[in-house]
């Protein structure tokens, strides 16, 4: 029976070679692949956005962002990349600073960036996993944490991806489930935004920790 920490240690391996990294890369160019991936950039931005920052001169989190699949995201400030592999940071060309790290213990202080973002990770986790991502999140970031995650997915939706080339998405959670625990994190949800609803169960939320701070607070990027 696979367990919670099975599945946990199944996703850190997932793309922990250079060919799994590589086969990775290669599928983000697929057509479909390239309109969901508009549609995240679409979504973050939003969430990002309803923060009022970061500013400019700010900084931004792009956890489990080895591919550089987020550089080209549009989002204001300086994006810093963090995945637990590797050959996936070699992958990202963006020539944004890079770090080797988990997202469950984010090698930064309190507050030392604006967002952080979790994008493409947590709906391949499991739930004692999304609490403990979710609360370091909200404690290395200064204004809130963006994540995403998937929804079940109905059988219609399944049948249209397996006709597009794309393997249906499994498991899934419910919204209140996700709510239950971000609230567990320490966090609420205050923005939540669908990617591309006809191909993809996938949203984007933003979590943040009661009020929102003060982005014009100095800048401890």
């Amino acid at each position: 029976m696979t367990t919670p920490a099975d599945a946990d240690r199944a996703t850190r391996d997932r793309y922990a070679t250079a060919e799994s990294a590589t086969r990775y890369v290669s599928e983000l160019d697929h057509p479909v692949a390239r309109v969901i991936a508009a549609g995240e950039h679409r979504a973050v931005r939003r969430a990002v956005a309803s923060l009022g920052g970061p500013p400019n001169d700010g900084c931004w989190l792009d956890v489990a962002g080895g591919s550089g699949k987020l550089a080209s995201a549009g989002l204001p400030g300086r994006r810093i990349a963090l995945d637990v592999s590797r050959p996936m940071l070699a992958r990202d060309r963006s020539g944004s600073p890079a770090i080797v790290a988990d997202a469950r213990a984010l090698p930064l202080a309190d507050g030392a960036v604006d967002v952080v973002v979790v994008l493409r990770l947590l709906h391949r986790c499991s739930d004692d996993m999304v609490r403990i991502v979710v609360a370091e999140g909200l404690r290395a970031a200064r204004l809130g944490v963006v994540i995403s995650d998937t929804l079940p997915t109905p059988v219609w939706r399944s049948v249209l991806r397996r006709m597009l080339g794309r393997s249906p998405v499994a498991g899934g959670r419910t919204r209140d489930r996700l709510r239950s625990l971000v609230v567990d994190g320490g966090g609420r949800i205050a923005v939540d935004v669908a990617t591309v609803p006809l191909l993809s169960s996938e949203h984007v939320v933003l979590i943040t920790a009661g009020l929102i701070r003060d982005f014009r607070s100095p800048n401890r990027c």
